[in-house]
């Protein structure tokens, strides 16, 4: 990382570690006086939609401020504040005991950015017609249900929100890895993390959907449908799937098994019960 290190120099930087996670663009922190975050992104274009989030959140203390972003040949930089904190999904891996706090602010913090004004464009949905390696059946049941997706206000949404793109600090969260985001359905992100924790904790994730839930309303009340989130669950599945490679055929086949298991499950159904 000779060259980033050359982009950094009068900035006080010492050396670079490399952070964990960021699947779409590389991240490190700074070595020196006063840390800060450098994410390093060849698709110029997903970390330059996060620096115009960034940038946008600055005054809700929700994501870290941005500081400075510098393009070259080679990539994009984006320079943003370091916040200190764990990974909230690392925590929960390691038995933290208090998730409900967690998810709780994760549904304050999503009503929070829901309501901040957005600059982006709106996202395309999915076709699942398109994705010609999916079972007819599959694709038409999933079509059916993402027909009620997105039809909702537009909204600023992460795109990829839940506790794998947050950390905790003992009192409140930080949201970040915001290069998905787009104008969009609030109920996409209410739906993911909902999904999320139950394809990957099922035992808990009736009592995290519903705490996350109540802290989401706590800030904004909104209707709460089941079906509603399960539509945008099999929508967001299905953006997924068509962002996968081709030739990366154990992905293909691991998504395929999740928008089947999205279809099935009654998940929502439990979170809001008595509709």
């Amino acid at each position: 990382m000779d060259w980033v290190m050359e982009r950094l120099e009068g900035r006080g930087v010492a050396g670079l570690t490399r952070l964990t996670g960021g699947y779409t663009n590389a991240a490190y922190v700074t070595k020196g006086e006063t840390p800060f975050v450098v994410k390093v992104g060849r698709d110029k274009e997903t970390l330059a939609r996060e620096a115009v989030v960034l940038k946008q959140l600055k005054e809700t203390g929700i994501a870290p401020r941005l500081l400075d972003t510098i393009e070259t040949e080679q990539a994009l930089l984006v320079l943003m504040e370091f916040r200190e904190g764990e990974n909230a999904q690392k925590l929960l891996d390691t038995g933290f005991p208090a998730m409900s706090t967690i998810y709780f602010l994760l549904g304050k913090a999503l009503a929070s950015i829901h309501q901040v004004k957005c600059e982006l464009p709106k996202g395309e949905s999915c076709d699942f017609n398109q994705l010609d390696f999916l079972d007819r059946q599959l694709a038409d049941e999933a079509s059916t249900w993402a027909r009620d997706a997105g039809q909702e206000e537009a909204v600023l949404i992460h795109g990829d929100y839940g506790i794998h793109n947050a950390l905790f600090d003992g009192n409140q969260v930080t949201i970040l890895d915001w290069e998905w985001a787009e104008s969009g359905s609030r109920y996409g992100d209410i739906a993911w993390v909902c999904w999320f924790a139950g394809l990957h904790y099922p035992e808990q994730a009736i009592r995290f959907g519903r705490v996350f839930l109540q802290g989401y309303q706590a800030v904004h009340p909104l209707h709460m449908s089941a079906d509603l989130l399960k539509a945008h669950a099999v929508e967001r599945v299905g953006r997924v799937l068509g962002r996968i490679a081709p030739d990366a055929i154990d992905a293909r086949k691991e998504w395929e098994r999740r928008l089947e298991w999205t279809l099935s499950t009654d998940l929502f159904e439990r979170i809001i019960p008595g509709e």
